[in-house]
């Protein structure tokens, strides 16, 4: 018995060597000459001869994944999750993106969210489910009902915001709640620069409101030379309301304003201290540069209430919202059309403080005061000592970086809305300006230092005179005129100026 035991592990013995010592010959190849090892080799090699012990198993387990279960679990899996969890499950591979756009998960969305809209009807959902059976949903291409749900969203947020935009401040002629839908809307504001060695998309660290302005600034900017910067973009990034937490929501990106710095010949340099120097990139960008390293400290930018909603929400990634033409007013039994009526509001700040905000009315141009393609305005008559108003404090705008702050002084931002007869806007205005010294006595009224802020565009010019009272410690304006471009009247009023 024992022998023959001995005999048949002999036998197995020499056969496992009969296996083992087989000649390169009789092994299959490939084209390349590489060895492929038959079945047999395969099921050999899941055992390992071990001296003395029983043959034990060596290969490790397959690995399996999320992808290895069935497309009906995964697609269970994917409908609990939320909008925004789907946008960024759509981003990490091909199978995942055909799950995340799948016309199941966003049609069950589509219909579940369409009556807690007050601006969706539930005649929409009955219809939806009449005439759209299962089949129905699933021949649509993919992505069309992530397609139309998010349009839907897009829709009933514009209407709303119409909604809460339709009230008029009678104070500053602009929309009297758009303080509050900047706000809501929940704004991230960015600047993409462009350097002629990298790129760098920043963040806004804070934001001031105003009457009619927003000033924006962005203090952990850490780019290296001005010099470098060839190109800023300004985007407006909305939180859209897809149903998600505020932190993992999607945004909407629109372009509001770009700066070409190619050749650095639109930067213009408007005031300094010990440390910076202030570059002004109209319309409205200010940027901070360290005098020692010519790098950047900081941006500030001053953006206008007016449209400023609609820049936000209507504008894309690569072009910016565009207000479309109205329709001249035209007026056949007023031969003065144009001249008269305006309003202005005026404002005058820094970053965070406001130094003096006003209203002006019933303000005209006689025909006789067009020269040169300008009407001229006057809005503070320096020889009337009773228009003369006076400015709360020192003017000078202040910065901060994450260690160091200062003030620039003789600097500040200076916002204008006039509007037209009808209380539309007609020229809207918010730009840093800086004041300059006057070595010559403007007025005979006062005694003191005497400054003067000019500023242009396409629109027209403003001319401001400023008087600094040392023994009151404040500034005085005691001359305001608005040059008003006869081209922009003519196209608005329809005349021939």
């Amino acid at each position: 018995m024992a022998t023959g035991r001995s005999q048949m592990r002999t036998q197995k013995a020499g056969l496992g060597e009969r296996g083992s010592l087989r000649s390169r010959e009789e092994l299959p190849s490939t084209s390349s000459g590489r060895d492929v090892a038959p079945a047999s080799r395969v099921h050999e090699r899941l055992f390992r001869q071990v001296p003395g012990k029983r043959m034990v198993q060596s290969v490790q387990k397959p690995k399996r994944n999320i992808e290895s279960l069935f497309p009906e679990i995964l697609l269970k899996i994917v409908s609990y999750l939320d909008v925004s969890s789907l946008m960024s499950l759509s981003c990490v591979n091909k199978t995942f993106k055909e799950l995340a756009n799948s016309n199941a998960v966003w049609y069950e969305m589509y219909t579940s969210s369409l009556p807690t809209s007050r601006m969706w009807k539930r005649k929409d959902v009955e219809i939806a489910g009449e005439t759209l059976g299962a089949t129905s949903v699933y021949e649509k291409p993919d992505g069309f009902w992530k397609r139309e749900y998010i349009r839907k969203i897009v829709i009933n947020t514009r209407n709303k915001l119409k909604n809460q935009l339709k009230d008029i401040n009678p104070y500053t002629g602009l929309p009297a709640k758009t303080k509050q839908v900047l706000r809501d809307l929940q704004i991230k504001w960015k600047i993409f620069v462009t350097g002629k060695e990298n790129q760098k998309m920043i963040e806004h660290s804070n934001a001031y409101l105003f009457d009619s302005t927003i000033t924006i600034f962005w203090n952990s900017v850490e780019y290296s030379c001005f010099d470098n910067i060839t190109m800023i973009h300004l985007y407006a990034i909305v939180q859209m309301p897809l149903g998600s937490s505020t932190a993992n929501r999607c945004g909407w990106p629109s372009l509001l304003s770009t700066y070409d710095l190619a050749d650095h010949k639109s930067a213009v340099v408007i005031g300094s201290d010990k440390l910076i120097k202030v570059v002004l990139l109209p319309p409205g960008l200010l940027i901070g540069v360290w005098k020692d390293s010519s790098a950047v400290a900081f941006f500030m930018a001053s953006l206008h209430f007016h449209k400023l909603i609609e820049k936000c929400t209507l504008g894309t990634l690569s072009c910016p919202y565009t207000e479309p033409m109205k329709p001249p007013v035209y007026d056949d039994i007023d031969p003065e059309n144009g001249l008269h009526g305006y309003k202005l509001h005026f404002e005058l700040h820094d970053s965070r403080k406001q130094f003096i905000s006003g209203c002006f009315y019933q303000l005209f141009c006689r025909k006789n005061n067009i020269q040169n393609g300008f009407l001229r305005v006057s809005v503070i008559d320096i020889k009337d000592l009773s228009q003369h108003i006076a400015v709360s404090g020192r003017v000078g705008i202040k910065w901060n970086t994450e260690a160091l702050k200062s003030v620039i002084q003789d600097s500040c931002f200076m916002d204008l809305t006039v509007l037209d007869e009808a209380q539309n806007p007609f020229w809207c205005v918010s730009t840093p300006v800086s004041l300059k010294s006057s070595h010559q006595s403007i007025a005979y009224d006062y005694v003191g230092q005497y400054y003067i802020v000019s500023f242009q565009d396409s629109c027209g010019k403003v001319q401001m005179e400023l008087v600094w009272l040392e023994e009151q410690e404040q500034f005085f304006i005691i001359n305001l005129v608005l040059y008003i471009s006869t081209e922009k009247v003519n196209m608005h009023f329809g005349t021939q100026y």
